[in-house]
């Protein structure tokens, strides 16, 4: 079982989704870093995710965009308690988080309003898709969300 990177090996079962995802948890268990499986309704998905040694060459761009998320996210919140977010950013708080979309830019900025510096593998993904300056990490992250959370595993 070596899927490769972006073309998931999917595993056809007969049991429905609590049996699949123990199933995952187990499998998960025995896997390298690197792949990991997802149970879903009568399916097991296996993902071959970013590997120690692209990790590696992603370091410096990874380090960037955490750094450049969490000052962002922590400069947009203070803003939001002060009430003084710039009229260039679309505000859309929901529970705990906000989301801050820059019209202009495009960049989206979804943070928790009470821990900016929080790293929410979704969020930290949608930042770098939608700014330029470290949209090499977006396109490292063939798996989406899956490759993210390996990628706060390792650095976060």
């Amino acid at each position: 079982m070596d899927p490769e990177r972006g073309r998931p090996l999917q595993i056809p079962l007969a049991v429905g989704l609590p049996e699949a995802t123990a199933a995952a948890v187990a499998l998960r268990a025995v896997l390298p870093p690197d792949v990991t499986a997802i149970g879903g309704h009568r399916r097991l998905t296996v993902l071959r995710l970013l590997s120690d040694t692209e990790l590696d060459q992603l370091r410096p761009a990874v380090e960037s965009l955490i750094a450049s998320f969490r000052g962002m996210a922590r400069v947009l919140v203070a803003a939001l308690a002060q009430g003084a977010v710039g009229a260039e950013w679309l505000v859309h708080e929901h529970g705990e988080h906000c989301r801050f979309e820059n019209a202009v830019s495009g960049v989206v900025v979804e943070a928790c309003v009470d821990r900016p510096e929080e790293l929410d593998p979704y969020f930290l993904l949608e930042f770098a898709r939608t700014d330029a300056a470290h949209r090499v990490v977006a396109e490292a992250c063939v798996e989406g969300f899956h490759d993210m959370c390996r990628v706060l595993n390792v650095f976060g």
